[in-house]
């Protein structure tokens, strides 16, 4: 007889299952990082040098981090298929902030990132899809031959410990080579599992601060166009002949540069040749021409960055005209500044000021809208009043009069936004439908003709919760998050594949054509060009582009819509 099988001791026991743990857990790595990354075709190289060669699809986006202080090519936002190519840090400020370099494409450009957006991360590659990836790199292959060793070793103990041992138990010598190589694997595992990382979108880091942000808010001028996405963070491009951008340059722009010191912004808009802007503590700020006094700061020197209003309270949303700007302040009532010749401020006066005034006999107002030459208010009941030039009746209250002072458009109630164009006026009503009335030559007003009219009329369908207007078109937002257009279409500003003008709302197409353009979230139009915020992060635009107001890195007009290149 054989005698009796004694038990394994107990540290052979906490052995295999530190061995098997081991096994375990590489597998899993391995099937969520490899296995997905050779799905979509992120294969895996050897990156040399410091050069950090692109190893995943465009659009993605990493940070290598030794420790310490940022080096060049330390971030690398990878090209995207609309064109935006490298942000590397090229210095280190003593405020906290990394300078960058190639910005939005233009390589002379250096704009601060706040420190707290790029640390944190380490060695670790964050697709801006949030696909995982297999990455190697110079150095790492003493380390991955011996993780794959100490891997490979655990496995046999693991699953052929009869090759080693009893069937109850391991070669003392076995166990000891295991003990030694596990303990060695996790000495260096911090550097060795960087050779089989898996990411999530945003990863333990801010890093897609500098890839996608939803956008939130979007305008347009007369050259440029200017988005808020959902960190609060400004980004601006197209035309800037005047520093309309606000990154402190007067260089034109194809792709989105940040506005220079805004946080928090909760609202933009831009007018002819300015923006304007209300950041997160109330305060407003405006940037670019100021020949009438659209900044607000009481000079009519032109800026190329931010210059604060000197508003008299603090502000919940802005709006700009050709020349002049408007802005509700937190009591409700509302102030303009700038230009007012038609007296598109509403203090019922024709005098310029390069301060807010205060627009007269109104009540408590929660929206704000301007026009090239005239500005509309909506009320919390849902009554909308409007004042300045009204030559084509775009005042709405039945003449063609200009007006200092606002006066109550007939016919209109349940207003919950109003959308300005150059000459005409369009108010969204609760009920999803809208009302336009002004100028009508190009089909604007939506009613079916090219009749102008100085009272409301009706446009055509309905479902709309949001509207905004360019120079001779409008666009409405959908409840089931589509767009339409209507009016001009000379630069393909209905996005609808055409150039063909409607004064019947027609649907802004996919970017191929192929349906609805889905998933948006805002709408914002210039003179003769649209954009949308799609969800989850994602801009569009469509229209004329010849100062690359559509920001897709051209300056080619688009009669569907293009991806915005970066935000």
């Amino acid at each position: 007889m054989y005698p009796a099988r004694r038990p394994s001791p107990l540290w052979i026991d906490a052995g295999f299952v530190a061995a098997a743990v081991y096994v375990y857990a590489v597998a899993a790595l391995v099937l969520a990082t490899v296995v997905p990354a050779l799905l979509f075709g992120l294969t895996p190289r050897v990156v040399s040098g410091d050069s950090m060669v692109p190893l995943v699809r465009s659009g993605d986006l990493m940070l290598y981090d030794d420790g310490g202080v940022a080096a060049t090519s330390d971030i690398i936002v990878f090209e995207q298929p609309a064109g935006f190519v490298t942000h590397r840090v090229v210095g280190y400020e003593s405020d906290g902030a990394y300078v960058t370099r190639g910005d939005a494409n233009r390589a002379a450009d250096s704009s601060p990132v706040a420190q707290d957006e790029v640390v944190g991360v380490g060695r670790w590659l964050v697709p801006m899809a949030g696909y995982p990836v297999l990455w190697l790199h110079r150095g790492m292959w003493p380390l991955t031959v011996f993780f794959a060793a100490s891997t490979a070793a655990a496995a046999v103990i693991v699953f052929g410990r009869d090759a080693l041992g009893e069937k109850r138990g391991w070669h003392p010598r076995g166990m000891a080579f295991v003990a030694v190589v596990v303990a060695a694997a996790g000495l260096v595992s911090p550097d060795a599992s960087a050779a089989f990382v898996a990411t999530t979108e945003n990863g333990s880091s801010r890093l897609d601060a500098l890839v996608w942000e939803q956008v939130v808010t979007v305008d347009g001028g007369s050259s440029s166009t200017c988005a808020v996405t959902e960190q609060g963070r400004a980004w601006c491009w197209g035309g800037n002949l005047y520093g309309q951008l606000g990154d402190g340059t007067t260089a034109d722009s194809t792709t989105p540069v940040r506005v220079a010191g805004l946080t928090g912004v909760g609202s933009i808009a831009v007018g002819g040749s300015h923006a304007c802007a209300v950041d997160g503590s109330g305060g407003g700020w405006c940037w670019g021409r100021n020949h009438r006094g659209q900044l607000g700061d009481g000079t009519t020197n032109p800026s190329d960055v931010p210059v604060p209003v000197a508003a008299p309270e603090s502000l919940v949303d802005v709006a700009a005209g050709q020349n002049h700007s408007c802005a509700l302040g937190s009591s409700g009532r509302i102030w303009c500044w700038g230009l007012n010749n038609r007296g598109q401020l509403g203090n019922g006066t024709t005098a310029n000021t390069s301060t807010p005034v205060a627009a007269i006999g109104l009540p408590p107002l929660v929206d704000v809208a301007a026009g090239d030459e005239h500005t509309c208010a909506v009320s919390g009941s849902g009554r909308v009043w409007c004042w300045g030039e009204n030559r084509w009746g775009q005042v709405g209250d039945g003449t063609t009069v200009d007006r200092s002072s606002p006066v109550l458009v007939g016919g209109v109630s349940s207003a919950i936004g109003a959308g300005l164009g150059g000459e005409h006026t369009c108010a969204v009503l609760g009920s999803g439908s809208a009302m336009c009335w002004g100028r009508n030559s190009r089909g604007q007003l939506g009613d079916g003709t090219s009749t102008s009219s100085s009272v409301p009329v009706q446009v055509l369908g309905n479902g709309m919760v949001g509207i905004v207007a360019g120079a001779e078109f409008t666009c409405a937002l959908h409840g089931d998050a589509t767009a339409m257009c209507w009016g001009r279409n000379n630069a393909g500003q209905l996005g609808d594949g055409t150039t063909s003008n409607s004064s019947v709302p027609v649907v802004v197409l996919q970017p191929d054509g192929s349906g609805a353009l889905d998933s948006l979230v805002v709408l914002g139009a210039g003179d003769d060009w649209g954009c949308a915020g799609q969800a989850p992060h994602q801009a569009l635009c469509w229209g004329r582009n010849n100062s690359g107001q559509l920001g897709d890195g051209t300056t080619a007009a688009s009669w569907l819509p293009v991806l915005v290149a970066v935000l």
